[in-house]
């Protein structure tokens, strides 16, 4: 398996002995890590502290049976206390800065990395909560919670674009926010201005980020559409930033702006560097480009492949009544012209083979082949860009099976326990289902369905895709509703309902459970502690499920 080639640095700033600091949370979270497999070799980085302090730091992991070998294998590097002059060196070259303190009234160390390029893993706590944009700037999680930290530095291990996207955007972030004259205008103004309270106007760190991204690029859209924008309405509705521009002469358009985010997957799986994901705005504007002439998507007015830009014509929702109805003839137009596209056709014959021959003999082999096959498959749509590609449900519930036996990622012995019964019950329920790969908007819900000249069209096609079964089925049927409000128990009686055959349901169920898992899976990674709780107590409570809807073969 390829991996950058230097190794990723974790760093501690602080100094070690002052408990609030969280040294212990930091040091436990390295045990945790050194118990994991298929993990790249890294560095630790434990910057401040006197003399005394700098050679306990060497003690303490002697005699630590999970620790020692990275003092023994030069992994371990307390370097003391350091001039100011040699932060931002320290800072730039390590891959993360975690901060695991227990209290923080604004975190100077937070800034100072992310000035630098860093992005900082924090406990969610007092001013961190202020300063840092989880998952763009960094991550957040519950204070002395050293497994989350560990899962959260899995991440970043496994993924060295997951640093590359933060640290562009940490560096702009402070820049834009905590630079000193920013810092002494907010403190003139507020002195000033006796009836202004400290809190009118304050927004949250998401939100003022994706302010900045678009305020930045509205001179660009400009360009592009050779006319002043007169006004724009924050519209996004993830992760990537998304605006609706109006024009000085009153037209409107669809802004997104797409930046290179780190994948689910790519997080979450330990995958070769070379399949973890678009390297840059370039790549997700071609699959937007991609889709221009084929009367499936808004008109796209103009885009940018250097800023990310993609602007199209502003439409309107599809009619209520008619959705339902819009929902099947866009699955059918997705598929139909998946299948007349003459860049794909072999590919996806060549995909089918690979999942024949994984369908007749499962192993590593096989499914590297597959999953090989199938980056092919969607490379046309990355300008050529080879990415990782879920095609399939059961395969998927067959590759998370394998890691967790594996130990890829820190999870309980209860909980692995549970989730290895709930995949072998779910890969008993028939046998590996061969079909061709059809394209599907990845998707698709109710907002995502707007109407041009009286015929639908699908917006936000980011997650388009060749996949076997009916997986925009299941995101028709979950809607707006986000990863935590899955309820398996109702989700899986209204997929039986709306599936005409046992086949699709068995599929259906599958993409069901895939979802719910590598969503329990993300939240862990990102530190997202109420959501892995949620999707958690959903999925310890499947056995019920499974045996209600005869998923469980009698034999």
């Amino acid at each position: 398996m390829a991996y950058a080639r230097s190794p990723p640095i974790i760093t501690f700033v602080g100094r070690p002995l002052a408990s609030r600091k969280g040294l212990a949370t930091f040091i436990d979270a390295l045990a945790v890590l050194e118990t994991l497999d298929l993990l790249p070799s890294y560095q630790v980085w434990l910057v401040g502290g006197d003399d005394k302090e700098r050679a306990f730091l060497q003690t303490i992991l002697i005699g630590h049976t999970m620790l020692e070998k990275l003092l023994n294998q030069g992994r371990w590097l307390a370097w003391g206390a350091v001039e100011n002059a040699a932060l931002p060196e320290i800072y730039s070259r390590s891959t993360v800065v975690v901060m695991p303190s227990t209290f923080e009234q604004f975190g100077m160390v937070a800034i100072e990395a992310m000035a630098c390029g860093c992005p900082v893993v924090a406990s969610n706590i007092g001013g961190m909560k202020e300063t840092i944009v989880p998952g763009v700037t960094g991550e957040l999680f519950p204070a002395d919670d050293s497994e989350t930290l560990a899962n959260i530095l899995v991440g970043f291990l496994r993924n060295p674009r997951r640093r590359e996207y933060q640290s562009a955007n940490a560096h702009a972030w402070a820049r834009r926010w905590f630079c000193a004259d920013k810092v002494y205008q907010a403190y003139y103004e507020l002195i000033c201005d006796d009836s202004r309270s400290p809190l009118d106007g304050a927004v949250s760190p998401t939100n003022a980020w994706r302010r900045q991204v678009i305020e930045s690029l509205l001179p660009e859209c400009a360009r592009l559409l050779q006319q002043t924008i007169s006004e724009w309405k924050d519209c996004s509705g993830n992760s990537q930033v998304s605006a609706r521009l109006i024009t000085s002469n009153g037209e409107q358009y669809h802004a997104k702006f797409l930046r290179a985010r780190p994948t689910t997957h790519s997080l979450i799986l330990p995958l070769p560097h070379e399949q973890l994901g678009p390297a840059t705005p370039a790549h997700l504007v071609a699959k937007v480009e991609y889709f221009r002439e084929s009367g499936l998507a808004p008109t796209l007015k103009a885009s940018c492949r250097t800023s990310g830009i993609v602007l199209t014509e502003w439409l309107p929702s599809e009619n209520e009544t008619k959705l339902n109805a819009a929902y099947r003839d866009l699955v059918c137009r997705f598929a139909q012209w998946g299948r007349r596209n003459s860049n794909s056709s072999e590919l996806i014959v060549e995909c089918t083979n690979a999942l024949r021959e994984f369908a007749a003999s499962q192993n590593e082999q096989t499914l590297g082949a597959l999953d090989q096959a199938a980056v092919r498959l969607h490379a046309p749509m990355l300008g050529g860009t080879l990415q990782f590609h879920r095609i399939h449900p059961q395969v998927e519930l067959f590759r998370i099976l394998t890691l967790l036996r594996r130990s890829v990622w820190s999870i309980s012995t209860s909980v692995r326990s549970r989730l290895e019964s709930i995949l072998t019950l779910l890969l008993r329920a028939e046998e590996i289902i061969v079909r061709t790969p059809i394209l599907m908007h990845g998707s698709l819900k109710a907002t995502h369905v707007l109407t041009k000249d009286g015929q639908s069209v699908a917006c936000d096609l980011d997650n388009a895709i060749y996949a076997v079964g009916p997986l925009d089925l299941v995101h028709w049927n979950l809607g707006d509703r986000g990863i935590q409000e899955i309820d398996l128990r109702e989700d899986l009686t209204s997929l039986r309902q709306l599936t005409s055959s046992r086949t699709d349901f068995v599929l259906a169920t599958s993409w069901l459970f895939v979802y719910a898992i590598y969503g329990l899976l993300d939240a862990m990674i990102r530190g997202k502690k109420n959501v892995y709780d949620v999707l958690l107590s959903s999925l310890m409570c499947a056995y019920e499920t499974i045996f209600k809807h005869d998923l469980i073969p009698s034999k």
